[in-house]
């Protein structure tokens, strides 16, 4: 694991390793106890969250539990998850007047 730490991780070992040692401290309140485990605990939860960005590059859960038509076309909208994406990738781009026209039309509800 040392091999693939981060600079940051290699440092604070090294500091850890070199720090003196006191001799009136119990064991487990000493700075080397203290911040080995606190590093120990920085790198399982790094480990977590890169094993669940892993998970949601791969879709894992997207096909362990797939969505059914119905749920992605409702009955009541088939199309309000199509325009609701269009919307989003729209809306970078548009200008203010159009931003203006979007506003006015959804206070009004026109169609």
């Amino acid at each position: 694991m040392a091999s693939t730490a981060s600079p940051a991780l290699k440092q604070w070992t090294s500091i850890i390793k070199r720090w003196p040692v006191d001799k009136v401290r119990p064991q487990n309140v000493a700075f080397q106890t203290v911040m080995q485990n606190r590093i120990d605990h920085l790198l399982d939860r790094e480990l977590r969250q890169a094993k669940t960005l892993n998970t949601l590059l791969e879709n894992k859960y997207a096909n362990a539990f797939p969505l059914s038509s119905a749920l992605r076309h409702p009955a009541s909208n088939p199309t309000y998850y199509d325009d609701l994406l269009r919307e989003l990738e729209e809306a970078p781009t548009r200008s203010y007047f159009s931003k203006v026209m979007n506003r006015i039309r959804g206070v009004l509800r026109f169609k």
